[in-house]
């Protein structure tokens, strides 16, 4: 199916699920979907806190360390040290950042280090994104007790 455009910006729907926004020259170009710089944690000085002031949950393949009661909301990602490939470092932290972008929602307030095992590397996506999910489920509960506390 090939698309209509009549000027800049104009929503366009490509197939019968995607729509995209024309750039100025008539191609279609995507959102950005990336992770914004500023909320990542990436001072080893708000690393350190995180690790060493916060809390840590864990699941099969991935341990989070958070640190509630934050002005906003910033994440990190870290592998254990088990993985030896540069390659396998990044393909792991590639897959957490992905899942985390998407949920990232369910949190507010607080700074999260995610820490990644070599069982990341070998597990399907499906099973991560729900451990993920389960554990971040369980930060957004203990984030909404330590708010009722106030």
């Amino acid at each position: 199916m090939g698309f209509v455009h009549g000027c800049a910006q104009e929503v366009v729907e490509l197939s019968s699920s995607v729509v995209d926004v024309l750039a100025g020259n008539g191609l279609p170009c995507r959102r950005d979907e990336r992770l914004p710089k500023e909320e990542r944690l990436k001072k080893r000085k708000e690393i350190l806190e995180v690790f060493t002031k916060g809390k840590a949950i864990s699941g099969n393949h991935i341990v989070i360390h958070y640190l509630m009661g934050k002005p906003d909301r910033k994440a990190g990602f870290a592998v254990s040290k088990k993985v030896k490939r540069k390659v396998d470092r990044n393909r792991i932290k590639r897959r957490l950042r992905e899942i985390y972008r998407r949920e990232k929602w369910r949190l507010k307030n607080v700074h999260l280090m995610i820490v990644g095992t070599e069982g990341v590397l070998h597990e399907d996506f499906r099973t991560l994104y729900h451990e993920l999910v389960d554990l971040l489920n369980k930060i957004a509960a203990d984030e909404g007790d330590s708010t009722a506390a106030y």
